[in-house]
């Protein structure tokens, strides 16, 4: 009996795509890509790359290697522009490459809140 593996023939998003996130920030989730063969078994040794393609912001691992289970991971920290951003992916050959991640980036809250009451005085006349 032998094993005959596929190659890995796509690319495509395992979770992290669509979150909400203070600008700024880093978002809550990992960004989880999968390299998968056309029997969608997971391929291990794939190369993608990660950019960020819109709003600014960075992410964690520019490049990375697909593990035994297929997955690459990077974490996204958006940027300083409120509304919609995006990073791709890319894996040369794989159907799916370059994959577009979209995210939401929201005003952070704020770091202090001050009151200030206004001063009550009466003139005596």
């Amino acid at each position: 009996t032998f094993t005959v593996a596929l190659p890995a023939s796509k690319l495509v998003l395992g979770s992290g795509g669509n979150q909400t996130g203070a600008v700024n920030a880093a978002l809550g989730d990992t960004i989880i890509l999968r390299t998968l063969a056309s029997d969608d078994v997971p391929v291990e040794g794939v190369v993608v790359s990660f950019a960020v393609a819109t709003g600014g912001g960075s992410i964690s691992v520019t490049t990375d290697t697909s593990d035994a289970d297929g997955n690459v991971k990077t974490v996204w920290t958006l940027g300083g522009a409120l509304g919609a951003q995006g990073i791709t992916a890319s894996a040369a050959g794989l159907t799916g490459s370059p994959l577009a991640i979209a995210a939401t980036a929201t005003a952070a809250a704020p770091a202090v809140l001050e009151i200030q009451a206004q001063p009550t005085s009466g003139i005596a006349g």
